[in-house]
């Protein structure tokens, strides 16, 4: 989950990322002289950058609309306040930001569509978030299409990194789960282990267990190592020798390797 600190970075780096792409239009290069300079701030006109932020309200997530707010509306006065100086922040330019509820689902992309539609067709200049799996993938989509930049502290499945398509538009600012895969594989290939099997609880529901697994198996998987899969329902009655049984098996090479499958 992502922490406290990647959620202010993010936000820190979607003003910034907001400044470059829609701040600018009206600027050359460097290399200009004094008076070149003042030619160009001459010529910069103030801008509105609207932002649509989609998060859950819901305070049990860690990346909740209350948590986030105070560290974007920090970024924002830093950024408008703190004498940034006009090649960054042209007099007079102002984010406007909007605060939507995701609830970590299909909420989120209802909340853009409606947006839009409210506003005959305007689009915002930029969306902060959604974090969760299954809220992030519908909005991100819609993003490319429309060619709006997102970010997220989130989206960290394996299958966001296909950036060629329909995620291309999607910038996620924490290490994706196959990153953990990584440094599994790192650990694997030191003590040199050929085999795993990896047990995990799956609810059906966000399935955050079943996404960093995935990540882990994924690389595994292109790298050769076997691997099998056991999930369970962690918030149903377990069957503990179950497992057991499996992982032995597992360790015995009696079991097949087995995909994780797919949500």
């Amino acid at each position: 989950m992502p922490s406290l600190l990647v959620l202010t970075f993010s936000a820190c780096v979607l003003l910034s990322w907001a400044l470059l792409a829609g701040g600018t239009g009206g600027g050359g290069g460097g290399g200009a002289g004094p008076g070149g300079g003042r030619r160009e701030r001459e010529v910069l006109t103030p801008q509105k950058i609207e932002v649509l932020v989609l998060l859950p309200q819901d305070d049990s997530y860690l990346f909740s609309l209350a948590r986030v707010r105070p560290a974007i509306e920090y970024a924002l006065r830093s950024v408008e306040g703190n004498g940034t100086g006009w090649r960054l922040l042209p007099p007079g330019t102002r984010f406007q930001v909007a605060y939507e509820d995701s609830a970590c689902g299909n909420r989120a992309l209802f909340s853009l569509v409606d947006r839009v539609a409210a506003a005959r067709g305007a689009k915002p200049d930029l969306i902060l978030g959604p974090v969760c799996e299954y809220a992030a993938a519908p909005v991100a989509r819609l993003a490319s299409h429309w060619d709006l930049p997102m970010l997220s502290a989130g989206a960290l499945a394996a299958g966001f990194q296909h950036k060629d398509t329909e995620y291309s538009h999607l910038t996620r600012v924490a290490p994706a789960y196959d990153k953990m895969g990584e440094m599994m594989l790192a650990l694997f290939r030191h003590h040199q282990w050929s085999r795993a099997a990896l047990v995990y609880s799956d609810d059906k529901l966000e399935r955050n267990c079943y996404f960093t697994i995935e990540g882990v198996h994924e690389v595994f998987q292109e790298e050769g190592l076997h691997t099998s899969a056991y999930n369970f329902d962690e918030t149903k009655d377990l069957d503990l020798d179950d497992i057991v049984r499996y992982i032995q098996a597992s360790e015995r090479g009696e079991q097949k390797r087995a995909p994780v499958p797919r949500p």
